[in-house]
């Protein structure tokens, strides 16, 4: 007596569909890969050893430019509007200046100078990324005003941004402010709706995990 025989006309079909399912599994994750090596390429996005967190149950994040608040996952661009990247919110800027939302360390700057990372007090990381695709303007319209390892105080000047020039050149200049490190901190609630100010609050980052120790 077969296996196939033995479990029924469909057993075939099950066994075909859980090969399927795993080979679409891997080719969604090979491709993945290859859409963060072009927006972060090697050597692009230089970030120093992470520290351990200092607990804390929470921690208010503001906002890094002004403009309009709009859901994360109405972000035309899926590594953001998935969630892969991390919990957090996206705003639509009026305004080029884009600014510390919280003290911290500068942990990363993307050469291109459109996408910087931070590191509060609390050891949450955070990543700052202007517009979408824009890692293809290759510095353009950028101006970045920090540097790896420098210390920043909320409302900090961190880049410059030339939002005309770079609309012109076709590319979306919606902001992510994305908590890197969601596993850490299991909730990311937003604050602000709408039309935000730079430097209002925007998000609370709820350290679950330790208020249950």
């Amino acid at each position: 007596m077969t296996l196939p025989i033995f479990f029924g006309p469909g057993f075939v079909g099950i066994i075909i569909s859980i090969v399927a399912a795993f080979v679409l599994a891997f080719v969604v994750t090979l491709l993945w890969k290859f859409k963060m090596e072009d927006d972060f390429p090697e050597g692009s996005l230089v970030s120093s050893v992470k520290t351990e967190a200092v607990p804390s149950s929470e921690v208010v994040i503001q906002a890094p430019v002004s403009g309009t608040v709009i859901p994360l996952a109405d972000v035309n661009d899926e590594a953001f509007s998935s969630g892969a990247l991390g919990q957090g919110i996206a705003i639509k800027p009026r305004l080029g200046q884009v600014y510390a939302p919280c003290d911290g360390e500068i942990v990363s700057v993307h050469s291109g100078g459109h996408a910087v990372g931070i590191r509060t007090a609390e050891g949450i990381e955070l990543l700052i990324h202007v517009g979408i695709g824009t890692v293809k303007l290759k510095g353009r319209h950028f101006q970045v005003h920090v540097k790896e390892a420098q210390i920043v105080r909320q409302g900090e000047l961190l880049v410059q941004c030339e939002l005309d020039k770079i609309q012109t050149e076709g590319f979306d200049t919606t902001t992510m402010l994305i908590v890197t490190d969601r596993l850490d901190y299991s909730e990311v609630d937003i604050l602000s709706h709408g039309e935000i100010l730079a430097h209002e609050n925007i998000l609370r980052i709820s350290n679950n995990q330790q208020e249950e120790l």
